[in-house]
């Protein structure tokens, strides 16, 4: 005789199992349906491939750069944005192993510039810059080229059409119509070093001047697989600036390899920028470094609509007098969707073309860590919204 204990138990167990059968989903078709789910794919697509770049940049604000420099491929393109403080210095290793510096800070920051050059850039590699570039005079760019032509062998120098007088250099030979004199002592130490330098096959150090017909042609930079491409200063003699004369003496040059684009334009203004676009079809770009220090009469939006980086690096001080970057730069920056990383913020700031056929541009930022950010694909988060979307339509079968 069954006790009451146990017909309980079979009624739970019966209950259990009929539950169980409930709660076993069944895919649901139905025309209502199907026509939601379609117009969330389509919208969830559309949104997803249209703005992908703003997307990404939105998902990974903090994530697209990297800590762990290990993932720098040294047989590809690599350019160090050294901290320099408030002011400028550019090292380049291209692929073929050949070596650039454009600008040297200031001053005050030549002895980190030294530090960083020999212990981080060069390392236990013989100390010679193939090429260096000044982009123009001002002291926060050429305060410690002095110091580089000391430490450094270097072999061919691309220097602004800012001619220097000053104690026993007179480089107008007397006639200084249609030329722009600089008098600064800073400046004066910088071509008095580099007309003393000495390149590696004891020679003196060639000296060119960045007139575009120049270095695009008979003075390229250029080797397997990289070039650089110069678009500015389109005149000799400048007379006219939104910033200042001096600044418009800077490159707006593009470094290419591997099909990606790297744009440096020292401290072009929004008058260079204007003159470079009428002179060329300027390309888009994958990363910029942007013009004085994010400076509001630098990086128009017009120049930016038409070369639209995804990423900007800006070489500035912390906490520096002329509040730079600009709340404008700034904006403009974000309205094409790049995605901003500042020395004052980030430190030195790696940018690594690879040299594989998948071609990444990785961005390495502070100190080296094992610790590598994850970057999410836009494609990630479709996928999901995907997913739910046909578990929602099409497994679950609502109660009305």
């Amino acid at each position: 005789m069954r006790t009451q204990n146990s017909k309980n138990k079979d009624k739970s167990i019966k209950d259990i199992l009929s539950s169980n059968k409930k709660k076993k989903s069944k895919i649901i078709l139905s025309l209502p349906r199907v026509i939601i789910f379609l117009i969330v794919a389509t919208i969830t697509l559309s949104v997803g491939f249209i703005f992908k770049p703003q997307l990404e940049n939105l998902i990974n604000k903090s994530n697209l750069a990297v800590t762990d420099a290990s993932v720098i491929d040294e047989n590809g393109l690599t350019v160090h944005f050294v901290d320099v403080g408030q002011g400028d210095s550019i090292a380049i290793r291209f692929p073929d192993g050949k070596t650039m510096l454009v600008d040297a800070g200031t001053s005050a920051s030549k002895d980190s510039l030294l530090d960083y050059l020999t212990t981080k850039f060069f390392k236990n590699d013989e100390k010679i810059f193939d090429y260096v570039l000044l982009t123009h005079s001002d002291a926060d760019h050429c305060g410690g080229m002095a110091m580089i032509c000391e430490n450094f062998i270097i072999n061919r120098i691309y220097r602004p059409y800012a001619y220097c007088i000053k104690n026993e250099i007179d480089e107008t030979n007397g006639d200084s119509n249609n030329k722009t004199i600089v008098t600064t002592a800073t400046y004066y130490n910088t071509i008095k070093a580099f007309k003393s330098e000495i390149n590696s096959f004891g020679e003196s150090a060639e000296m060119i001047w960045t007139d575009l017909s120049t270095v695009n042609s008979t003075h390229k930079i250029e080797g397997l697989n990289y070039s650089i491409d110069f678009y500015a200063p389109t005149e000799n003699y400048i007379t006219k600036s939104a910033g200042t004369v001096a600044n418009d003496y800077s490159p707006i040059m593009v470094l290419n390899y591997n099909s990606k684009r790297i744009m440096l334009t020292g401290d072009a203004s929004t008058t260079s920028e204007e003159n470079a676009m009428q002179n060329a079809s300027l390309p888009d770009v994958d990363l910029l470094k942007v013009g004085h220090h994010g400076s509001k009469t630098s990086s128009s939006e017009k120049f930016l609509k038409q070369i639209k980086p995804e990423i900007a690096v800006i070489s500035v001080g912390k906490d520096n007098s002329y509040k730079h970057p600009t709340t404008e730069a700034l904006n403009r920056l974000t309205a094409v969707g790049a995605q901003i990383y500042r020395t004052d913020l980030n430190g030195t700031i790696i940018a690594n073309v690879t040299s594989d056929e998948t071609v990444k541009l990785n961005v390495v930022v502070g100190v080296q860590s094992n610790n590598q950010t994850v970057y999410i694909h836009v494609e990630y988060i479709m996928a999901g919204i995907l997913i739910l979307s046909l578990t929602l339509c099409f497994g679950i079968k609502l109660k009305v």
